[in-house]
């Protein structure tokens, strides 16, 4: 995945300065509104070129930002609006465990193995009883087209089942491979992790938010 997502960084940066995505319209807004981000140390888990990581730093959170796609890392630093975020490229730097934990189309990004160590690793750093906030493709709504992507649906909807998914960035369209998982599958693996569901909801059609709580030793 590093080098299908590492290389398109440019292309990206310019895909995330749009206003009028709906994942920024709506999704950040509803986040921000059922989780105070304000003062607490929050991980974006899959930071892309930056954009949610400046937006939660904008709204007070102590941010660090991490992906395993270099340049998607290097072009987040030289925009210039680090805002004081702290990126990182390899997980074993992060030496600190984290209030809330922000991890926006990455599951869905990964096959089946890949998925599972992402959510394990996010259970690692989240602190216990602590929020993990996670956003990916609703799996009813794939085939559908939208205005600035859309996905193809996989020959047969079985777990992990690879599809191809159009992302519309600079007027061209360019073709991604993602992975068919559902919201209780998600919900499932999460709690593997002692990630415990908390909240779930469709937004705008195209986008499943499930927010999830980290178990405390004490089972709470």
């Amino acid at each position: 995945m590093q080098a299908e997502w590492g290389k398109y960084a440019e292309f990206f940066s310019k895909y995330s300065e749009n206003p009028n995505l709906d994942c920024k319209k709506f999704v950040f807004p509803k986040v921000v509104s059922l989780i105070n981000v304000k003062n607490k140390s929050l991980l974006d888990f899959g930071c892309g070129v930056g954009t949610y990581a400046r937006m939660f730093r904008s709204r007070g959170a102590r941010v660090a930002a991490y992906d395993l796609a270099t340049n998607m890392v290097k072009t987040a630093i030289s925009t210039g609006q680090n805002m004081g975020i702290k990126y990182f490229y390899r997980l074993n730097d992060i030496q600190t465990v984290f209030d809330i934990i922000f991890c926006q189309m990455v599951l869905v990004a990964n096959n089946k193995n890949m998925m599972e160590l992402a959510v394990e690793q996010i259970a690692q750093l989240l602190k216990e009883g602590r929020i993990g906030i996670f956003v990916n493709v609703n799996h009813r709504k794939i085939g559908k087209k939208f205005k600035d992507f859309y996905s193809i649906l996989p020959e047969e909807k079985t777990i992990g089942a690879p599809y191809k998914t159009l992302v519309c960035i600079d007027e061209k369209w360019l073709t991604f491979t993602d992975y068919y998982y559902t919201d209780q599958y998600f919900q499932e693996m999460f709690l593997k992790y002692n990630l415990k569901e908390i909240h779930r909801e469709v937004i705008k059609e195209q986008y499943l938010l499930q927010i999830v709580r980290k178990i405390e030793k004490n089972g709470i």
